[in-house]
């Protein structure tokens, strides 16, 4: 039996946090069931002013290629470009190599052993889904969930479905899925070569929004795979740099992807936001 060719997406940033991170994951990695030959992992590394992960990398993992995991590249980077252009830079090795399908993997995950099968079954299973995205559980909490598929307001803030709840609890009031967390989710070759896979212009946050937009206008299916399990280290922080982000890029989407008259028939409830997330960002300090 011949199993589809799969590229793992890692981008990584190093942090103190690296030091716990990195090796949790790819100790995880080192279980997984899928045929070695048939998958391989690309570790894309974005320069940081805290050092770099590629000789940790280097020195405890590469080593075990051929044995505990399979074929491992480190592409480092000269410019940070985020998280956005990390996955980019791997998709598009990922398409050299021949891969069938790319799965992105944040660097604070662990996997289960069969998470690929199960995703892969489920991709196969729905060619028209574009993307297929894992059961994303709490790693520091794993009975609980980080997501099980991303739901959008209608004024562009995105969140995740299911947070915090058990997968039971959950299940009783899915919210319908809009677009998939960058955390742990799989794309076909195929539906990349049609629809690229994030905007550059969107650096980091949102990008995962405007992917899932992207797809559904170009009549895709956008998947959520119960089966198919990691665990995030997800911690909602707050940060100016993030809520730069975050707000540059909801507008950006909702100018992107929204109708004129859509936009006119909104605009008293985007003022009434607008007004609010001001007086938010005024009295933290980070109107500016």
């Amino acid at each position: 039996m011949t199993h589809p060719r799969v590229a793992i997406l890692y981008p990584s940033y190093y942090t103190p946090a690296s030091e716990t991170d990195i090796p949790d994951c790819f100790a995880s990695l080192e279980k997984v069931t899928y045929p070695k030959d048939a998958w391989q992992i690309y570790c894309i590394e974005n320069p940081s002013k805290h050092g770099s992960s590629a000789p940790m990398i280097e020195r405890d993992w590469l080593p075990k290629v051929g044995d505990t995991l399979p074929t491992v590249e480190i592409l480092k980077r000269k410019e940070d470009a985020g998280f956005t252009g990390a996955n980019i830079d791997g998709a598009l090795a990922a398409l050299e190599w021949g891969a069938d399908y790319i799965y992105l993997l944040n660097q604070d995950t662990v996997v289960e052993p069969d998470f690929l099968e199960r995703i892969i079954a489920d991709a196969q299973a729905c060619p028209e889904a574009a993307v297929v995205q894992s059961r994303i559980m709490l790693k520091q909490d794993p009975e609980r969930l980080n997501t099980q598929g991303n739901v959008l307001h209608f004024l562009g803030f995105g969140y995740s479905d299911g947070y915090k709840q058990t997968v039971e609890e959950a299940q009783g009031d899915p919210m319908p899925m809009f677009y998939p967390s960058g955390a742990g989710v799989l794309m076909s070759l195929k539906a990349f070569k049609r629809l690229g896979l994030f905007d550059w212009d969107y650096y980091m946050y949102h990008e995962d929004v405007e992917m899932g937009w992207r797809a559904r206008l170009a009549g895709y299916d956008v998947r959520y795979c119960e089966d198919s399990v990691i665990a995030h280290n997800y911690q909602f922080s707050k940060s100016v740099t993030k809520f730069y982000w975050m707000e540059r890029n909801r507008h950006l989407t909702n100018l992107s992807y929204y109708r004129w008259r859509t936009l006119m028939l909104l605009l008293p409830a985007m003022l009434v936001m607008e007004l609010g997330t001001f007086l938010f960002a005024l009295k933290s300090g980070w109107w500016k």
